[in-house]
């Protein structure tokens, strides 16, 4: 992953952050074919502000979506499926963990924390926005291989989940 310019060490933490997820994005979307990315309706420059994350989706309701993040930007960067709204879909998900960890070759953090209602699927490694510019492209080169492979692991089992939830809704109609 390259960036628009260099990465410097005197360079401010938000400029460091609009570079690296400007590169994740033209990346995954060239190299992938993901079909966009969003923010829930905000320029992602100043939602990655709040949150320090950018957020992508498959045009799929607004149940779901993946996340690149540097939690506040000092010692880990995350890769996650957010499911929203404590939904059902998240129990759906959970009881073929044993599966999908397989899948993933580890365990997934799986996390239902009570006082949140969204639900999420978490890896995590270690690394900060402060790192220099070749270990940022490390770090965007995971978040790319590790929200493809999220996508690849859960998209085909949500949609099977949303196609048999819209049939059973037909079928009480």
């Amino acid at each position: 992953m390259k960036f628009s310019r260099p990465i410097t060490s005197n360079m401010p933490k938000r400029e460091r952050y609009t570079l690296y997820f400007e590169a994740l994005s033209r990346v995954i979307k060239e190299r992938h074919d993901w079909k966009g990315s969003y923010d829930a309706g905000t320029n992602w420059c100043k939602f990655l502000h709040q949150d320090d994350a950018i957020t992508f989706n498959l045009h799929i309701p607004r149940l779901f979506c993946y996340t690149a993040r540097f939690p506040r930007g000092n010692n880990e960067v995350i890769a996650y499926l957010r499911i929203r709204d404590n939904h059902p879909l998240f129990d759906h998900l959970h009881k073929q963990r044993s599966e999908i960890d397989c899948d993933f070759d580890s365990a997934l953090d799986w996390r239902a924390p009570s006082a949140h209602k969204s639900r999420s699927i978490v890896l995590i490694r270690p690394g900060s926005i402060w790192d220099t510019e070749h270990e940022l492209e490390e770090y965007g080169e995971w978040h790319i291989e590790t929200l493809l492979k999220l996508n690849e692991a859960f998209t085909p089992r949500i949609k099977r989940w949303l196609a048999c939830s819209q049939m059973q809704e037909k079928f009480y109609e």
